[in-house]
Formats: structure tokens, C-alpha cells, sequence
């Protein structure tokens, strides 16, 4: 078997494989969680640790009062999907579920990458496209060669 048509017969599954990894590291560890992050509240306290080997960068954690006084911790991490690490004490956070901008003191923050990120999903959806046509292709191909 030649490299060519080793490379031939495993195409599909090397563009499902990105695809499907894309999707997941863009789609799902970025998009969907930003989109999912529900934190309102005044920092009460910030600590800051640096990059060590249980975190893959360095990371802030919040301590917020809520508008009813409750109290509530917010970890950043390294990721588009984190609020900044750099809030100050005393600053209002709100970021609500479903929205991607969140605000510092009614300051809209849209620091989002939005734009790569729609890229990125195109091109993992155009990757596991591919790969249902190459699988397509050559079963149509196989069964072509089988009825004649």
C-alpha cells in the first residue's frame, strides 16, 4: 500500500478528526461557555496566582458581593471564555448568561474574539463536511464497482 492511497482511505477520518476537535475546543471551551458565565457582583478581593503545574496559566480569583449581600468566588483562567484577571477591587462586574460583553462599572467590555471565532467554527464545520462527502464518495464508489 502506497502512502497515496494509505492517505486516501484515512482523509475522512483525519478531517473528522479536526473538525470534530475545532468544534469542541472553539465551539464548546470558548463560545458556549463565555456564553454561559452568569457573574454580577462589586470585588471585594482579588488573588492572583501565577502559572504553576496544576494551571495552564495564570489565574485570578474573585471574591464578589452580590447586589442581596451574598457572597461569591470567581476563578478565571486562561481562555477566551474568562472575564479579564486584571479587575481592580471595588469595581461592579456584571456579565449575564447569554451575552458574550460584560460590564465594569456600566462599562461595556467586548473583548470577545467573536470574529475568529466564527472562522474557526466555519472551518471545523467545512472539515466534518468534508469528510461526510470523501465517506460518501467512496462508498458510492464501492458500490458502483460491486453492481458492475
Amino acid at each position: 500500500m502506497t502512502f497515496r492511497e494509505w492517505f486516501r482511505g484515512a482523509a475522512p477520518g483525519i478531517l473528522l478528526l479536526f473538525g470534530i476537535g475545532t468544534f469542541w475546543l472553539v465551539g464548546y471551551s470558548s463560545v458556549w461557555q463565555r456564553y454561559q458565565l452568569d457573574v454580577q457582583g462589586t470585588v471585594t478581593a482579588r488573588q492572583d496566582f501565577p502559572r504553576n503545574k496544576y494551571n495552564h496559566g495564570p489565574t485570578s480569583r474573585y471574591t464578589l458581593k452580590q447586589g442581596d449581600g451574598s457572597i461569591r468566588e470567581y476563578t478565571t483562567a486562561l481562555g477566551d471564555a474568562a472575564l479579564s484577571r486584571t479587575v481592580p477591587v471595588g469595581v461592579h462586574i456584571a456579565k449575564r448568561k447569554g451575552e458574550l460583553f460584560y460590564f465594569l462599572n456600566d462599562r461595556r467590555v467586548d473583548d470577545f474574539p467573536l470574529m475568529a471565532s466564527l472562522i474557526a467554527l466555519g472551518v471545523a464545520i467545512a472539515f466534518m463536511i468534508g469528510a461526510g462527502f470523501l465517506l460518501a464518495r467512496e462508498r458510492w464508489t464501492r458500490a458502483r464497482r460491486f453492481a458492475g
